[in-house]
């Protein structure tokens, strides 16, 4: 019981408890029931306001800043409340030591039109690394759009009304965004689309070999020898695409998918961020 809600009580325990004797004393008990009855509305009266304070308080509202950073803010106003990004990528700043990455517009103004926090540090609207979809869902409603990755494994909920994106996998968060767009996986698969599921990737190798037409055609690509890699493309040179950087890593070889994100051939070594292709590192 909070000290408030204490004193209100105490309070009005003592008075009933004056009143009565009051009443008893001299017999006035007509004024008894008054007492009462008013007692009664003043309780009810004070708890429909408890609730509907509590109610208006955790009611959800739109996001529109997030870890000190406000939807539309430009790529100045994110480094000074950031920091020097740890990566530039396109149109991507990320921040590996805060598990974050920004994500702005193509056009002219280059305006923030995502912010997300994964892993162990995800927190927005009071939900974190312990809550569940049920537990989003419960408090939000359902969401406008639902993206599946390619290998079933997780999924994106996006809330366009309060600018918000979840990641879910093995139902728990591990991502969340502020954000004004619907956010998806690059490869996503239709919640009846089985044709796409490779259940290879579960059964004999946990984190699968490359799965898309584009990427068979990649990975049957024939190496190179050593003396003219020099003159290939460079797989990790700034700016490109995740098919782009892919096309140049199958150059070098067969490509192996080695980790959730990871891709290997020819001695490189390509980490994509799994909710939006993004590059995490390349060697």
């Amino acid at each position: 019981m909070e000290l408030g809600t204490g004193i209100y009580s105490s309070t009005v325990l003592v008075l009933l408890a004056i009143s009565v004797w009051q009443i008893t004393k001299h017999k006035k008990w007509k004024l008894f029931g008054k007492v009462c009855a008013g007692l009664a509305a003043v309780c009810a009266l004070v708890v429909g306001v408890g609730y509907l304070w509590n109610y208006v308080s955790n009611r959800p509202k739109p996001v529109t800043e997030y870890e000190g950073v406000k939807l539309g803010a430009s790529i100045t106003d994110v480094t000074v409340a950031l920091g020097a990004p740890s990566k530039v990528d396109d149109n991507q700043l990320s921040f590996d030591e805060k598990n974050l990455f920004a994500d702005f517009s193509k056009d002219k103004s280059r305006s923030l039109i995502r912010l997300c926090v994964y892993g162990d540090k995800v927190d927005l609207m009071g939900f974190n690394q312990s809550s569940t979809e049920s537990d989003i869902v419960k408090k939000l409603g359902h969401p406008n759009k639902i993206s599946v990755s390619g290998d079933g494994l997780s999924k994106i909920i996006n809330y366009r009304k309060w600018n918000a994106n979840f990641g879910i996998r093995t139902n728990h968060l591990e991502l969340t965004c502020m954000s004004s767009e619907d956010h998806q996986f690059e490869n996503e698969i239709s919640a009846a689309d089985l044709s796409k599921f490779d259940l290879k990737k579960l059964t004999t190798a946990p984190f699968g070999t490359v799965s898309s037409n584009a990427d068979n055609e990649l990975a049957n690509a024939a190496a190179v020898t050593p003396d003219i890699r020099s003159e290939l493309p460079d797989p990790c040179a700034p700016n490109l695409s995740k098919a782009e950087r892919k096309r140049r890593l199958s150059k070098f070889g067969t490509i192996r998918q080695t980790g959730g994100g990871t891709f290997e051939a020819g001695g490189h070594t390509i980490t994509f961020f799994e909710y939006d292709g993004s590059l995490i590192s390349c060697s």
